[in-house]
């Protein structure tokens, strides 16, 4: 079974993307059954693997694929939790590049320059009426206290005249 640590491997290779840049989200079921990306999750990539841990599972029984699973983990904690412990509507994530990504800082004096907390991850869309055409324009992460007039202020003072060049 494979640990969060090899497909971390496996993601940074065929993504291009550095592993300290990598962002993964878990998705989450809403009620009408859809999903969505809704809780950024980090993990420490220089852990230490517990005791207990590495000595359970011999070479042998991990190239033979013979580690057994038992699906009851919500969410992931560790780069040593294995993909089939999680529960099978668990498993799926999407990967972002940090690098690509538009940090909002927060309003709240207190936690200026601070990425903890609760962020919620916006796609900025543009619906062209006369070609009826949806566009992807960026991706933001806001903190949770921010409000929409300061995704108004990213959008007119830095998004708009740094691609204005781009659209000439």
């Amino acid at each position: 079974d494979t640990t969060m640590k090899e497909l971390i491997a496996e993601w940074t290779t065929t993504t291009q993307i550095a592993p300290h840049n990598l962002m993964l989200w878990n998705y989450t079921e809403r009620k009408n059954m859809t999903m969505r990306p809704n809780r950024m999750f980090a993990l420490d990539l220089n852990e230490t693997p517990k005791a207990d841990a590495v000595e359970k599972y011999t070479e042998e029984i991990i190239r033979r694929h013979q580690i057994p699973t038992n699906e009851k983990l919500k969410s992931v904690s560790s780069i040593y939790d294995r993909i089939g412990d999680l529960l099978p509507k668990k498993r799926q994530f999407l990967l972002l590049d940090k690098t690509k990504t538009t940090l909002i800082p927060s309003p709240d004096v207190a936690s200026v320059g601070k990425t903890e907390g609760k962020h919620v991850l916006i796609a900025l869309k543009y619906f062209d009426i006369v070609n009826q055409r949806l566009y992807f324009v960026d991706w933001i992460l806001c903190h949770t206290t921010n409000r929409v007039e300061h995704i108004a202020r990213y959008i007119d003072r830095r998004l708009i005249p740094s691609t204005k060049q781009s659209r000439f």
